[in-house]
Parts: C-alpha cells; structure tokens; sequence
C-alpha cells in the first residue's frame, strides 16, 4: 500500500512544481497575459509533459528501495527494455492509428492565434515527450501499482484480478474527469493495459498503446492540418 501511495503522491508532487515553473517561463516570455485566465501554450504543453515523465525514474527509485528489486524489472520479466517487442508493436500498430488519427482530425482544423513557430514548436514536444509521459503511466501504474496490488490476492486468478482492477481504478481517478463515461473510458483503457502488460511479460506493447490513446497525438495531427491551412 506505501509503494502505491508513494506513486500516487509522487504523480502529483512532480507535476505541480514543474508546471509552476512553466506558468513563469511564459510569463517571463509574455507569452500569456497575467491579467488573463491561463492560456495554453507549447511551454505549458512541455511542462505537463514532463511533470508525468519523471514518474519513470520514481517508479523505479520506489521498487528498489521498499522492495530492493532492480529496476531493470519495471521493463519486463526479462528485467530490461525490449526493443525488438517494442519495435513489432511500432510496426503493426503505429501506421494503423496514425492514419486513423490523420482522418479523424482533417475535419476539425481549428483557427489559433499561435504562429507557425508555436505549432511546430507543439508539434515537436508533443513527438519527443508524449512517448515519455505515456511510458510514465505505465511503468507507475501497470509496473508498480499491478504487481503490489496483484500481491494482496490468495491465488493466480484472484491476484490478476485484484491487480488490473485496482490499477485500473486508480488510472482512472488519476484523470479526475467530470463525466462518468470518460472515466469508464479511463478505466477500460487501463484494465485492458494492465492485461496487454501481463499477456506480454512487459510494458513495450502497452506504452505503444497508450501513447495513441493519448489526446495529444489527436491535437498533434489538428497542429499540423492548422499549420498547413496557416502556410497554405
């Protein structure tokens, strides 16, 4: 119960300052208007992004120093990262959402006072970190938070269970969404992570997932029809 408490706190201890940080960078800039309610911009973008990532190394500072197991062991039973599981579920999954996500957001170019500089400047940091954010939620909570959870059962299907609904759950109420359907979405997602991640014997499959489900990858594509509307 520490190690998920630890994990829950840690979630938000980390992104809080970071994001205070980021609300006086595009202050500094005059990138926002104090005198104006917060606006969102690729600095802010940046900041959550990274507020989450740092999840990975306290992940793993959590499981050696409660459970003394290496961190090698968040990646999977092979106790490291696999890249050739990793790169398959790239392959065969990647170019499927990509497209998918392409025409689903050509209907939806929205006008933005943003230049061009900020769009890509989004664009980047959504493709250089959104990976590192999503790989975060995984290692916290269907790396810690599943395997403690899973612990507290009496038997193999009892402690499946237990683990991919508590971490379920909690991904959930991490969200803190105001309508119940998107909260089941939440839940969902996450309990069918959690069994992607047990069917593996790693997260590589599940961070692929998750970085697709992620709403960023959606604004990502609307950046970049924007961008071309904008140039064009």
């Amino acid at each position: 119960m520490v190690a998920i408490l630890l994990i829950v706190a840690g979630l938000f201890v980390f992104t809080i300052p970071v994001q205070i940080v980021g609300a006086l960078l595009n202050t500094s800039l005059g990138l926002v208007d104090p005198s104006a309610p917060p606006a969102f911009t690729p600095i802010t973008h940046l900041t959550n992004l990274v507020g989450v990532a740092l999840l990975i190394p306290w992940s793993m500072l959590v499981q050696r120093w409660l459970f003394g197991v290496r961190p090698g062991s968040l990646h999977s039973v092979a106790s490291h990262f696999r890249f050739d599981v990793f790169g398959r579920a790239m392959f065969f999954l990647l170019p499927v959402y990509t497209i998918y996500m392409g025409v689903m957001s050509l209907g939806e170019v929205k006008t933005t006072t943003w230049t061009p500089i900020a769009i890509v400047a989004a664009i980047v940091v959504t493709i250089l970190f959104a990976p590192l954010q999503s790989a975060a939620e995984e290692y916290g909570f269907r790396g810690v938070v599943f395997r403690v959870a899973a612990s507290w059962g009496a038997g193999p299907r009892m402690r499946l269970a237990i683990g991919i609904v508590v971490s379920a759950a909690l991904f959930a109420m991490i969200h803190m969404a105001a309508d119940p359907w998107l909260n089941f979405y939440y839940f969902t997602l996450g309990a069918g992570l959690a069994v992607i991640t047990w069917r593996t014997g790693g997260i590589e499959t599940a961070v692929v997932l998750h970085v697709r489900s992620i709403g960023r990858v959606r604004r990502c594509c609307q950046a970049v029809a924007s961008l071309v509307e904008r140039l064009c």
